[in-house]
């Protein structure tokens, strides 16, 4: 074998496996490493948030606060968080258009 087929090609589980895409690889890494590091630090604060932000973890823990918020504030006699907008079902309208339905069901 010829030193340049040595240099690009090594030996692997199957056979020569060329080494140039790990090369390529490698330098792939190395200029989105570089290119990472330049970022100024407002670019690196919002990646940081982002990335927390956009986690299952943050994305479930919200939704088990939320629903436990609904849900214990429904079960007390006094809701500790009433809403500023009033029920639909609760509504004027809803009330007559329920008055109508059982006009005609009687």
């Amino acid at each position: 074998m010829s030193k340049d087929a040595r240099r690009t090609t090594a030996e692997g589980p199957t056979g020569p496996i060329s080494t140039v895409p790990h090369q390529n690889v490698r330098t792939v890494l190395e200029l989105e490493r570089s290119e990472l590091n330049r970022r100024s630090l407002i670019e690196r604060l919002t990646d940081a948030v982002s990335a927390g932000v956009s986690s299952h973890g943050f994305v479930i823990l919200h939704v088990v606060w939320f629903a436990s918020w609904i849900a214990a504030n429904q079960m007390v006699t006094t809701p500790f968080d009433v809403s500023p907008a009033p029920c639909p079902a609760h509504s004027p309208l809803a009330a007559s258009g329920n008055r109508r339905t059982n006009e005609q069901a009687n």
